[in-house]
C-alpha cells in the first residue's frame, strides 16, 4: 500500500485547500487531520512543507512525518 502525501504553503488555503501541490494546506495541522481520517492499516502520512514560518499546534500519529518539500534534511520545530 503506497503511503499518502499531503502538501503545505504559507500560500496555501486549508478550505478549499485538498493537500496537493496545485491547491495545498495552510496548515499542518490541516494536512494530519487530513491525513489521519484517510491513513489504512499500515500506510505512513508524509506531509511535505514548503519553507516558511508556521506558528501552531500540531498533533501527529505515529504513523505520519512532516518532511521539507524541497528535499531538505532537515524542519525545525519548537516545542512549548
Amino acid at each position: 500500500m503506497a503511503d499518502l502525501e499531503r502538501f503545505v504553503s504559507t500560500t496555501g488555503k486549508d478550505a478549499p485547500g485538498n493537500g496537493t501541490t496545485t491547491n495545498p494546506f495552510r496548515t499542518i495541522q490541516r494536512a494530519a487531520a487530513d491525513l489521519h481520517t484517510s491513513l489504512a492499516a499500515g500506510q505512513t502520512g508524509k506531509i511535505l512543507v514548503e519553507p516558511g514560518l508556521y506558528e501552531e499546534v500540531v498533533v501527529l500519529t505515529d504513523n505520519m512525518q512532516v518532511l521539507r518539500k524541497d528535499g531538505g534534511d532537515q524542519v525545525t520545530c519548537e516545542v512549548a
